[in-house]
């Protein structure tokens, strides 16, 4: 026959703490370990001498910056001959006396132009734009990854379109001129 053990309640305790108290040990133990050796390699690197430190020396671009396009004086501005003004109608004038009593008293009325062309504000010499077209980049100089400006003069007309537009400077010249204008 076999005997079977049973352990009582006292020593099931027993054994649960002495496991406990084991796997404590055994991760306390390890800790330490790895604990001591970060010091001693902390220690090995702060006693280590400096590495040299290899300066570059900083090397400058000189950039100098010139403006080789020639700038053309403006010509001079079209100096608007002055209008004369409209004369003025004759003034109304109205002639009428009264008599009171006996006595004859002369009345004159002046009637006053009445005022015309009030302006709206908008004639200051500012001009907005209402509508802008972008120029179309012309594909030979796209294709060739050509970049340039131009510089353009133009007059604006009462009605607010554009007239007289002149090409002031370009840059590259050919190139932008007539996609500009």
């Amino acid at each position: 026959m076999n005997a079977i053990y049973i352990p009582s309640n006292n020593e099931v305790v027993l054994n649960g703490v002495v496991g406990q108290v084991l796997r404590f040990s055994r991760s306390a133990g390890f800790g330490v370990i790895v604990t001591v050796m970060l010091f001693i390699f902390m220690c090995s690197l702060i006693a280590m001498d400096p590495p040299e430190i290899i300066e570059d020396p900083i090397k400058i671009i000189g950039v100098v910056m010139t403006d080789d396009r020639v700038i053309v004086d403006q010509p001079e501005p079209i100096e608007k001959k002055p209008v004369d003004p409209e004369p003025l109608p004759p003034l109304a004038r109205i002639t009428k006396s009264i008599e009171s009593d006996g006595v004859e008293i002369p009345i004159t009325i002046v009637l006053e132009p009445v005022v015309k062309g009030i302006d709206s504000g908008f004639s200051s010499g500012a001009a907005m734009a209402i509508f802008k077209v972008a120029p179309e980049y012309p594909r030979r100089s796209q294709s060739r990854g050509v970049e340039g400006f131009v510089d353009l003069m133009f007059d604006i007309t009462p009605a607010g379109k554009t007239e007289n537009i002149r090409v002031v400077y370009a840059e590259p010249e050919g190139a932008f001129e007539r996609s500009s204008i």
